[in-house]
């Protein structure tokens, strides 16, 4: 079975009421490969602008984990980080300054982006 963007959004949906929908369906998400290097990546992503932008308390974030692990248990690996990417090209240091503990240091940013 091919596992069409319609049918991700609402598994992926769906998942924020249990756990990854993907494991009990057996569906896995149709890949392309790239042509300059030949990796297969899903045909969906997920991106994180606004929609993840949520307060550091383990209650908001549990969603975001199960949203990351439907992707990732369906077989999407591509997350699209383009806030992260502007944060660090206006403020440059390394990712684990800005990332909140306990990944990282949880660093302020220092003022606003490009």
């Amino acid at each position: 079975m091919r596992l069409t963007r319609s049918t991700f959004l609402q598994l992926a949906g769906t998942s924020l009421l249990g756990r990854s929908v993907f494991a009990q369906a057996g569906t896995l998400m149709h890949k392309r490969k790239v042509p300059s290097t030949g990796e297969m990546l899903g045909v969906v992503g997920l991106g994180t602008w606004q929609t993840f932008d949520v307060g550091s308390a383990p209650a908001e974030r549990a969603p975001l984990a199960e949203v990351v692990g439907a992707l990732l248990d369906g077989g999407g690996s591509v997350i699209d980080t383009t806030k992260l990417a502007n944060l660090l090209s206006s403020w440059p240091a390394p990712l684990r300054d800005y990332a909140s503990p306990p990944f990282g240091a949880g660093k302020p940013v220092p003022g606003p982006l490009k």
